[in-house]
């Protein structure tokens, strides 16, 4: 199993691109079978290392690589696989994973902690909290308070969400 660190370039303009920052994107094994795609929306203001994510979407393991080379194609080269770990996970409580990396990489420095957070997810959007090391670009990082509109903007970098269809979960 390996965990993925995904970046996603998002430009703005018609005629002259200019970077607008990046929509930072993760797979994570939460089981031998099972991968969580996640969306970044930010750092916890009190509680430095502690990530808020979004789930895109629940996956079986085989259909990972598939996915990723899915992602590639609709988006391009906005789209680059920047950490490919080999990894291990276990489950440490009710909807709580620890993923274990054989090796840190360039992005992903350490252990990952995975939680399930039922205070702010909703039917909709279903959030998670992620603990560990990570390097970002600190510009990229929000610290925004507002969960539930950063997970909206990060869905419409996203696009049509329709082209998973073949990759949920049964």
């Amino acid at each position: 199993m390996n965990v993925y660190y995904c970046v996603l370039k998002n430009y703005k303009g018609t005629f002259e691109k200019k970077h607008k920052g990046n929509t930072h994107l993760f797979f994570v094994p939460i089981t031998n079978d099972e991968y969580l795609y996640l969306g970044l929306l930010g750092e916890i203001v009190d509680d430095s290392g502690v990530y808020a994510t979004q789930l895109i979407l629940r996956t079986e393991s085989h259909m990972v690589d598939p996915l990723i080379d899915g992602e590639e194609e609709h988006f391009g080269e906005r789209f680059l696989v920047l950490d490919e770990l080999s990894s291990s996970t276990k489950q440490t409580g009710e909807s709580t994973y620890l993923i274990k990396v054989s090796k840190n990489g360039t992005y992903i420095k350490s252990d990952l902690e995975l939680s399930y957070d039922h205070v702010h997810s909703t039917d909709k959007q279903k959030l998670y909290l992620m603990e560990g090391t990570l390097n970002f670009e600190s510009e990229d990082i929000d610290d925004s308070h507002d969960l539930r509109m950063m997970g909206m903007k990060q869905m419409a970098f996203m696009g049509d969400l329709n082209r998973f269809s073949t990759f949920k979960k049964k």
